[in-house]
């Protein structure tokens, strides 16, 4: 069956927002997998302005308290920096595959930008489906 829709759910979710000074770091609430065995990250940056660079960045923890930074070995895909202006919608996506319980995407800006982002988790394959 080609039932994606009952087999993944949404994460926490960075809120669309705009960074717009150093000071201000979007990041979501923590996602818990515990009862998942895939997760995919999109997130999403609107027209930029300034001249600063906003970083989307992934953050794992095993206890939903004490975060560090997702390596690439862990990660399906790359992020990038999103620097200068640009007239685009920018949208990227990866693929969780550590191993903590816990995921938080994370938006930070440096510099002038002032730029409008959102980030979402969707978590998949879960262990136990309900009938």
């Amino acid at each position: 069956m080609r039932d994606l829709h009952n087999r993944t759910v949404l994460g926490a979710a960075v809120k669309p927002a705009t960074l717009a000074t150093t000071s201000l770091d979007g990041t979501a609430a923590p996602s818990d997998l515990g009862d998942y065995q895939s997760a995919e990250v999109i997130y999403e940056a609107g027209v930029h302005a300034g001249t600063g660079t906003a970083t989307p960045r992934l953050l794992e923890s095993d206890d939903g308290t004490t975060w560090g930074t997702v390596g690439t070995a862990d990660l399906l895909g790359t992020l990038a920096p999103i620097t200068g202006t640009t007239d685009d919608v920018i949208v990227q996506k990866v693929g969780y595959v550590g191993n903590k319980r816990y995921i938080a995407p994370q938006w930070t800006d440096s510099g002038t930008a002032t730029i409008p982002v959102s980030a979402t988790v969707i978590l998949g394959r879960p262990r136990h489906i309900g009938t």
